[in-house]
């Protein structure tokens, strides 16, 4: 009986084993330029992006962590990269040749058998203030500081003031003050009220 359990464990594990190696992510990158690179990492919400310089080995020359699905990459340069994916649940990318070099962005995942080249469709420059994920335009991405909405760079600044407005506690502070010393100076007029109706009296029919 226990034989049997072990062999039916070992099954299972190698079973994982190939599952996990054959589920590999797929990155998209077709909409990567100069100074702003995004890829889409399918069925992996979460990781981290390494970038080379080589075919995915050595040290990477940048990572960078990603959510949603997406990678977003400010500042890349004219140069050609290596992107290789690794998801938080534990399975990694194809190691994914970016060319920025020249004017037409090609993307290459290399496997361990297949190489695929992906060439970007004609797009157009966007013709607004950003354009970001749109099919038919360049991405374009607002300066640090904005965030896009409906094409216009809007202030972060700004948004969040709108959702928190700020509060005047200087203003607050002051009125808080006066109540004090009015409260006081009731207080103290009152007190002193008794005393001289008292010292009326003894004067109007006190001895002479």
């Amino acid at each position: 009986m226990l034989k049997h359990l072990a062999s039916i464990i070992l099954v299972a594990f190698f079973v994982n084993i190939l599952l996990l190696f054959s589920n590999v992510l797929a990155l998209d990158c077709s909409n990567c330029e100069v100074g702003a690179c995004y890829c889409h990492v399918t069925e992996c919400p979460s990781g981290t992006m390494s970038v080379y310089l080589t075919q995915c080995t050595g040290i990477p020359s940048k990572e960078i962590i990603f959510a949603n699905s997406s990678f977003v990459w400010i500042g890349a340069q004219a140069k050609n990269y290596y992107f290789e994916a690794f998801c938080d649940l534990g399975i990694k990318s194809n190691c994914t040749n970016v060319n920025l070099t020249s004017s037409i962005v090609t993307t290459t995942t290399t496997t361990s058998s297949t190489t695929t080249t992906i060439f970007v469709p004609q797009k157009s420059i966007c013709p607004f203030d950003c354009c970001v994920g749109d099919p038919d335009y360049y991405s374009k991405y607002c300066d640090e500081g904005y965030e896009c909405m409906n094409n216009q760079c809007i202030s972060t600044a700004t948004t969040q003031s709108e959702e928190n407005p700020q509060i005047n506690y200087s203003l607050i502070g002051t009125i808080v003050v006066v109540i004090i010393v009015a409260v006081f100076v009731l207080y103290f007029w009152k007190m002193r009220k008794p005393e001289d109706k008292w010292k009326h009296l003894y004067q109007k029919y006190g001895r002479r």
